[in-house]
């Protein structure tokens, strides 16, 4: 058998080039039997292939060139990632093979020898020093919150994706292996362990950390110090972006609390990291910045408000509450006390058999409470829990020193002999319980700048009450720390609040109180760009509200009215009032 066969391009004109092929094909089957025994087979076949270009001379360099180049390359391509960066040639010169080429943002122009997609994504999304638009950004960050992005794509690699299996029951127990998503999530958890707690991320290539780990889940792969630092925490650095601007996309009047940013160094970070989350959020969305009074916080809230004039700088009453407290502890009389409140306390906590007799005699006298409490200075409110507690177990402490005595040691003997010791401990705490409840009032998620200024008030009652006890002196200090620290505070603010509050209005409040007030609200009114119009509607209706005139005559119930749905019910035409309050 022979076959002849050419396919060829014809091209009448001659200006570009003709492909061809020739094919010959010779075939010989037959069977022979040498030895008239048995038949045996055979095949010759041989075949002859030409290709070429007809017309050759015709043909340029550059268009055979074109020509190879247009062929697609093997393997995946190249992730949508790669648009955003130039692509660097790999470097051949050592003689090695298999090597990845380099990237360079378009963006900041910086530079790397071999790049991951992982990371090229991470840059977009978070590190990039002269960010991309909106959009490319929001786009890998969700990208890399998801985790729909695989190294194996870059420089086309030809690795293929393992094909989907249908989840079988042996997977919901103890094996060797785990499938990817459980790979993920148990990566991420530990992520969030090591960043979270603080622990050294070389710890995760410990033995004993893999040992550990592989007891836990045999098939979990531990991620190595490098994955865990760059990748992971990328990752979840994303997660926490989305997630922060999900929460924030519809809210409103935000305020911004910070206190005591310090880098590594003790370099403060509250300017860049108050202006950075400002932008990021949207400075639209803010009314407010919140912090104590240290002067570097002072310079950051200055240049907020200069450049945002519609967020106003507020001081941290919590802060301030906190300062009095410990002006208060740190009187001779009121450090006396807490000094033997704290001795005692330390030494039936230390003492075994004290402590066990003390218990015993709590629970004899049904003492409710518990035992003694500490005094922790970083805790603003446990002054008042060491006093209460060695009130309330005054008859158990009593009843130690007189049959136990041996027990205790000379130091706690004259303590607890002392003639006014108790009774003085219980003029201390009813100082103290005041700041104890103006701080917890404070922690309310619904607590207004109204509360605040009340709980303030209440606390300047109890300082003068104590005047009719027998520590005139201690009642005379306790006066002149309170004045000087509302000399040092900005109430304003907290006095506008208490006048809008429908609870209150201008209940207690001086005469010339009112004119203090009118101007505080016209300066918050010229900031949010009011004018002279619209400032006198405002003092107008500010008037209404304090003659209780209509729309303003509802009564304000406790339980079933919040402030601002009971401003809601106050409608009239441009109400400024409120747009000054919301």
């Amino acid at each position: 058998m022979s076959v002849e066969a050419e396919i060829g391009f014809a091209d009448p004109g001659g200006r570009r080039a003709c492909g061809f092929v020739r094919m010959s094909v010779e075939a010989e089957i037959g069977f022979a039997d040498p030895g008239g025994r048995r038949a045996c087979g055979f095949v010759r076949m041989s075949v002859e292939v030409e290709m070429g270009f007809a017309d050759r001379g015709d043909v340029s360099e550059d268009e055979l060139l074109i020509s190879t180049s247009n062929r697609k390359r093997p393997g995946r391509p190249k992730n949508e990632v790669w648009q955003h960066f130039n692509t660097i040639p790999a470097d051949s010169t050592n003689g090695k093979k298999d090597l990845h080429s380099g990237a360079a943002c378009k963006f900041c122009k910086q530079k790397w020898s071999r790049r991951k997609t992982s990371e090229m994504i991470a840059h977009l999304a978070l590190q990039c020093p002269k960010p991309p638009p909106p959009e490319v950004r929001a786009l890998y960050l969700e990208i890399l919150n998801n985790g729909s992005f695989d190294d194996n794509d870059d420089d086309n690699s030809s690795k293929r994706s393992k094909p989907y299996k249908q989840s079988k029951i042996t997977n919901h127990v103890e094996r060797l292996t785990v499938t990817d998503d459980k790979q993920r999530r148990c990566s991420r958890a530990l992520t969030k362990f090591f960043v979270t707690c603080g622990v050294p991320l070389w710890i995760v290539e410990n033995p004993f950390f893999i040992d550990y780990s592989k007891e836990l889940c045999p098939g979990f792969q531990v991620p190595k110090r490098t994955i865990l630092s760059t990748t992971m925490i990328n990752v979840e650095t994303a997660t926490v972006i989305a997630e922060m601007k999900k929460k924030l996309s519809n809210e409103t009047n935000l305020t911004l609390g910070l206190d005591g940013w310090i880098s590594p160094a003790g370099q403060s970070l509250y300017i860049f990291l108050i202006m950075t989350i400002i932008e990021e959020v949207g400075a639209e969305k803010f009314c407010s910045i919140v912090s104590d009074h240290a002067s570097n916080v002072v310079l950051a809230k200055n240049l907020v408000s200069t450049k945002y004039p519609h967020i106003f700088p507020i001081r941290c009453i919590a802060h301030h509450i906190n300062l009095l407290s410990s002006d208060i502890i740190k009187l001779n009389w009121a450090t006396n006390i807490i000094t033997c409140c704290k001795k005692i306390v330390t030494f039936f906590k230390q003492s075994h058999a004290g402590g066990a007799i003390l218990q015993q005699e709590i629970v004899e006298n049904m003492i409710k409470g518990g035992g003694l409490k500490k005094y922790v200075i970083t805790r603003w409110t446990t002054a008042y829990d060491c006093t209460d507690s060695i009130i309330r177990c005054k008859n158990a402490l009593k009843q130690i020193l007189e049959n136990e005595s041996q027990l205790l040691n000379l130091e706690i003997i004259s303590i607890l002999r002392k003639q006014n010791f108790f009774r003085n401990v219980k003029d201390l705490r009813t100082i103290l319980l005041p700041i104890k409840k103006a701080i917890i009032n404070l922690e309310h998620k619904s607590t207004t700048l109204a509360d605040c200024f009340i709980n303030l008030v209440i606390m300047a009652t109890a300082i003068k009450e104590l005047s009719q006890t027998s520590n005139q002196n201690f009642s005379k200090e306790c006066q002149n720390v309170f004045d000087k620290r509302w000399k040092e505070f900005n109430f304003d603010y907290y006095l506008l609040a208490y006048f809008l509050h429908p609870k209150y209005r201008d209940t207690g409040l001086q005469i010339n109180t009112f004119c203090i007030i009118c101007e505080k609200a016209l300066s918050i009114w010229k900031l949010l760009g009011g004018r002279e119009k619209s400032a006198n509607e405002l003092i107008a209706q500010i008037s209404n509200y304090s003659l209780k005139s209509k729309p303003y005559d509802f009564e304000f119930v406790t339980g079933i009215h919040t402030v601002k749905n009971w401003w809601l019910m106050c409608k009239q035409q441009n109400n400024h009032i409120q747009k000054l309050l919301f």
